[in-house]
């Protein structure tokens, strides 16, 4: 495997990383072309590997699941909140709690629900302001909690356990993408 190593991209030169040396150790040669000079710096890191031959390494899997989490996420949030926001006849007709609430708080909510929803995944694929993504998700399991508590003084515990489930899958989003496996 070859890879580019170096703190600033335009010094980087290939590396040729073995990952047999020392079970389970990959041994990197860094180039270093900063002050004019050239050294070889040696560094060793361990690889988070399996057990089990041929597995993909546990950050990578985790990574994984945390994207599949955010999509699934942003999808409902965005879908929902959309047709909250853009056909509110029908809305009311399906969900009776859009009808309980004055419509410029609906209009509100399902804005902030989109925003949301694009802050979960869009910082991720353009890598920028990755940090955005726990913060959208800590913003959105705020809504969620709110909406808890607001379906269980309706007698909507079917509602309110939905909002739960939504709650707890932004914080373990929220969770991993601040220390388990950010991004950037």
């Amino acid at each position: 495997m070859v890879e580019r190593l170096a703190d600033d991209p335009g010094q980087a030169l290939p590396v040729a990383l073995d990952p047999s040396v020392d079970g389970g150790t990959l041994l990197g040669r860094q180039i270093d072309l900063s002050a004019g000079r050239c050294h070889i710096q040696h560094s060793i890191q361990q690889v988070q590997m399996s057990h089990a031959a041929g597995q993909p390494r546990p950050i990578y899997m985790l990574n994984l699941i945390l994207w599949v989490v955010a999509g699934v996420l942003a999808a409902i949030f965005f879908t929902a909140a959309s047709v909250r926001a853009l056909r509110y006849d029908f809305a009311k007709k399906q969900m009776a709690w859009v009808g309980a609430i004055p419509r410029p708080l609906l209009i509100f909510i399902s804005c902030a629900e989109i925003l949301g929803a694009m802050g979960l995944v869009l910082p991720g694929l353009t890598r920028i302001a990755t940090q955005l993504i726990p913060l959208a998700a800590v913003c959105l399991a705020a809504v969620q909690l709110l909406a808890i508590f607001f379906h269980l003084s309706r007698h909507e515990p079917r509602n309110a356990s939905a909002n739960t489930v939504a709650l707890a899958a932004l914080i373990f989003l929220a969770a991993g993408r601040f220390a388990l496996s950010p991004l950037g």
